[in-house]
């Protein structure tokens, strides 16, 4: 990915409101905005309410506007910290996901150590996690994120590999925005930026690569 490419992308992670993201605080007009999983939202959120800051809008493996917290969630949010260990256990329903994309279990294994050692170094926020996801109560975003009129880009793994946002739940952004792109990353599920981050990048790539060459065609007619 060239480094014009991956300036201007950027990552929505934060939490409902929309916080003063990067993009505001840059001098680039506008950039491509890509969030993951609850981020996802975010994003398409930020390409509804800025359209003239957003060049395109990339969500992976994100919860769409319709997302209601499961049973699971609403035990987790009842005691955040104090049920953290029972999070953390949960995490393990990705180790196939891990299997399947490094294609044996040994490198799985270090795959998932590796990324353990990185879950601890950058430890997560069970109170802001659950924060996040009542913040979203009393929040209808589908008729604000049905405007978004941006190019958009639907990344998800396999069905049966990802345990965290079901992909049918990700391919509901396809009813929200007829014409936006879905590309599926093969033997992966939620973590397919990181297990499968070469083919991740490829396909951002082609996706910015793509608006780059509509914009000069553009340009060109307009001249």
């Amino acid at each position: 990915m060239s480094t014009a490419t991956s300036t201007s992308i950027c990552t929505a992670v934060t939490a409902l409101p929309l916080p003063d993201m990067p993009i505001r605080r840059s001098s680039r007009q506008s950039a491509i905005v890509c969030g993951v999983s609850y981020g996802g939202l975010i994003a398409a959120a930020f390409a509804a309410r800025h359209p003239d800051r957003t060049r395109g809008v990339v969500v992976v493996s994100g919860i769409p506007p319709s997302w209601n917290p499961d049973a699971r969630v609403k035990f987790l949010m009842r005691a955040p910290r104090l049920l953290s260990p029972l999070f953390c256990v949960n995490s393990l329903r990705l180790f196939p996901e891990m299997v399947a994309a490094r294609e044996n279990l040994r490198s799985a294994v270090s795959f998932a150590l590796r990324h353990l050692a990185t879950v601890v170094r950058y430890r997560f926020s069970p109170v802001l996690m659950a924060r996040r996801v009542r913040l979203l109560d009393g929040n209808d975003l589908e008729a604000e994120v049905t405007q978004v009129r941006v190019p958009a880009l639907i990344v998800t793994g396999q069905a049966e590999l990802d345990r965290v946002v079901p992909v049918a739940l990700t391919r509901d952004y396809l009813r929200l925005w007829p014409g936006a792109r879905c590309e599926s990353i093969a033997r992966t599920g939620h973590l397919g930026l990181i297990t499968r981050a070469d083919d991740f990048a490829e396909l951002i790539n082609r996706f910015t690569e793509g608006l780059s060459r509509t914009q000069d065609q553009r340009r060109r007619v307009v001249v």
